[in-house]
């Protein structure tokens, strides 16, 4: 089954993450470097956390364990309704809202956090450099003074120079995912084609959107226009140095 959702490609094909947001916590489960690096670069003080982009709310759910108060927002109702579906009958400082990334500034105005979290390749769902800007600009309007961003997106770098077509397949017991990549230079985006298949029911979901390569050097001359310091590059949540060949950017920076 072909999900197409032309009409709502601005709001980022919701139509195939209402699909996936079943499976999402089998393909996706939050790792355990995950964990250990956004904890460690969180401030101790169990302070207030964004999470823009937060899916079924796992991390969040993690955090908030811990003590720390954390908003969660995500695009998708149905990824929002699960996640409050995990927080039924449990006291936790942690809230969900469906909210869109390019509205942080108007819907949390007066709000500050002293961490901001974008994980997951969120940031490349938005077009192009201006409204990455723009979006990244908001976070850092919400940050208190001394609020630490944490961003992790796929490596594109990587995935333009090398000339990668597809990502390693995710398979378990329920389900399989595969993605594959389409770069198109003259328009410097990139198809990305996910196909999801239920092993039980042999139920298969196609997608095709469209994503923005954000690369390193782009990233960091946002960041640093930003006024942001202690830019920390990292290739994945083991922490490793970010290379132009790691398989992920990601990165902390403090306000």
């Amino acid at each position: 089954m072909m999900i197409r959702r032309k009409k709502r490609q601005r709001r980022y094909n919701m139509g195939f993450y209402d699909t996936l947001s079943t499976y999402y916590d089998k393909v996706f489960p939050l790792s355990n470097p995950c964990k250990d690096f956004i904890e460690k670069n969180l401030l101790q003080d169990k302070g207030k956390i964004l999470d823009v982009g937060c899916s079924t709310g796992e991390l969040d759910i993690f955090l908030g364990e811990r003590g720390y108060k954390v908003l969660g927002i995500d695009l998708d109702e149905k990824m929002i309704q699960m996640a409050n579906e995990k927080l039924d009958g449990r006291e936790l400082p942690v809230e969900f809202k469906v909210m869109n990334m390019e509205h942080l500034g108007a819907n949390l105005s007066g709000s500050q956090f002293d961490g901001i979290i974008c994980i997951g390749n969120t940031l490349v769902h938005l077009p192009g450099i201006p409204q990455i800007k723009a979006v990244l600009k908001q976070m850092v309007s919400l940050l208190a003074p001394g609020g630490v961003l944490i961003l992790q997106i796929i490596n594109y770098d990587r995935i333009i120079t090398q000339k990668i077509t597809e990502l390693p397949p995710i398979e378990n017991d329920d389900v399989s995912f595969i993605r594959e990549y389409d770069y198109h230079e003259t328009e410097n985006k990139v198809g990305f084609k996910t196909t999801l298949t239920v092993k039980k029911t042999n139920e298969k979901f196609e997608n095709v959107i469209s994503l923005f390569p954000l690369r390193y050097e782009a990233l960091k001359a946002i960041l640093s226009e930003l006024k942001l310091e202690n830019l920390n590059w990292y290739g994945s949540f083991k922490g490793e140095p970010y290379e132009w060949n790691s398989y992920a950017t990601v990165v902390t920076a403090k306000k």
